[in-house]
């Protein structure tokens, strides 16, 4: 099932995430592979602000995503992807972007605030041609490590990130990720670049084209 996005084994992660409903096939993409994208996130933005006067983006997407519990009534079905420039996928062009190394989900997640930290790895990535050089994937992560105060390596302590986690009932392990949990997914999307630098047809077939186009390029 494509659309169970952040699926766990792990005991602190059974059961936490919340399926999506009724914004499952957004445009074929679920909202969170949307959230990997930055154009994506800031009209979202855009018009949240306009429409709620406590808006608030990142207990939004928390609360889509899972923990949170900031759940304004917003019809994702109603945005006009028309007016949001860089949704492209497999775009006219030939040329294939940073977000779509995210979009396939992975199987685990190491603690409960990954997801949220993969996706916005994946944001910072959004407009970066592919294949990226491992510098990139590196400088993105130092600099997200250096603003949540994770350390370079460690499975422990676990480090909780505000902006992972909205709502006094989000569980004790809500937002926290470890830097070797962080560093793994850093290695993951290197695997995923270095394919589809090797293979780009085969990577897009396997990563990409199983998810619907947008209809807009």
């Amino acid at each position: 099932d494509r659309f169970r996005i952040f699926e766990d084994r792990n005991l602190f992660l059974t059961h936490y995430l919340e399926r999506i409903s009724d914004d499952e096939d957004i445009e074929g993409l679920s909202i969170n592979q949307l959230f990997c994208n930055s154009h994506f996130v800031s009209y979202l933005d855009s018009v949240g602000r306009k429409l709620f006067p406590d808006w608030n983006l990142n207990a939004f997407i928390c609360g889509k995503m899972g923990p949170g519990e900031y759940r304004p009534d917003f019809d994702l079905t109603a945005i006009d992807y028309s007016e949001i420039d860089g949704l492209v996928l497999n775009g006219s062009d030939g040329i294939h972007y940073g977000y779509e190394l995210f979009l396939k989900p992975r199987k685990t997640w190491p603690l409960r605030g990954a997801p949220f930290f993969w996706c916005e790895m994946a944001r910072k990535l959004t407009d970066s041609i592919l294949p990226l050089s491992d510098s990139e994937v590196d400088d993105v992560v130092g600099e997200m490590k250096e603003r949540y105060g994770i350390p370079e390596k460690g499975e422990w302590p676990a480090i909780g990130v505000p902006d992972y986690v909205v709502g006094i009932h989000s569980g004790m392990s809500s937002g926290m990720v470890t830097a070797d949990g962080v560093n793994e997914m850093a290695e993951d999307i290197k695997k995923r670049n270095a394919y589809y630098a090797e293979t780009p047809k085969h990577f897009v077939e396997e990563y990409v084209m199983r998810f619907a186009e947008f209809p807009y390029n």
